[in-house]
């Protein structure tokens, strides 16, 4: 399903055609030279004094780490992640090693995790990043109190919608993508009466 973005502006064809399905194929097979690749995409994003705060922790459907990331996911994300090929979570550190708060480190971990998701795109897989999963994935995967899970990502290839079963969910899957318009996001000046739109 192609759902290339409707822009108002032309921009590179990656960023146009990804999106963040729900339905993926459960036949489909990630390798751990294709993860690679995408955690090598996010190793060289951007970061304060190049800190690199992220960490990924990530297992392969089958193995008991995709199986203990799917258990800590909140009801609605587990009944469509288990078809992932892979399942990983996105940590941040948000302490630093002498006990001052990391202040870019969960910022600095969207970027990663932005570059990881182009990387996917650009070779032909799909992700889709999710908040909704339960503080108990710290203990489950033995996160360290400095360092703080900040989302799931769903990798694998692309799945038929129908494979969703319900019906809000194939809607949301199949529809039109959307955003605000640029006037919403960003503003030459003070603040905008538009970002309240």
């Amino acid at each position: 399903m192609n759902k290339s973005a409707d822009t108002e502006h032309d921009l590179n064809t990656l960023i146009k055609n990804r999106w963040s399905p729900r339905a993926f194929d459960p036949a489909a097979k990630v390798t751990k030279a294709e993860l690679e690749a995408l955690f090598e995409a996010a190793r060289w994003a951007p970061s304060s004094n190049n800190s690199q705060p992220w960490r990924y922790l990530y297992g392969i459907r089958g193995d008991a780490t995709f199986g203990k990331i799917l258990e800590n996911l909140k009801p609605n994300n587990a009944r469509w992640a288990f078809r992932a090929s892979a399942l990983a979570v996105a940590v941040a550190r948000t302490k630093k090693p002498d006990g001052t708060v990391e202040k870019t480190g969960q910022y600095d971990t969207g970027q990663a995790s932005a570059y990881f998701s182009l990387q996917a795109q650009h070779r032909g897989l799909s992700v889709r990043q999710m908040a909704g999963f339960q503080p108990s994935i710290a203990e489950a995967l033995a996160i360290p109190a400095d360092y703080t899970p900040m989302a799931v990502i769903a990798i694998g290839g692309r799945g038929d919608a129908a494979l969703l079963g319900d019906e809000t969910l194939h809607a949301q899957e199949v529809s039109i993508r959307t955003r605000r318009p640029l006037a919403g996001i960003a503003h030459n000046g003070e603040w905008s009466a538009d970002f309240e739109v």
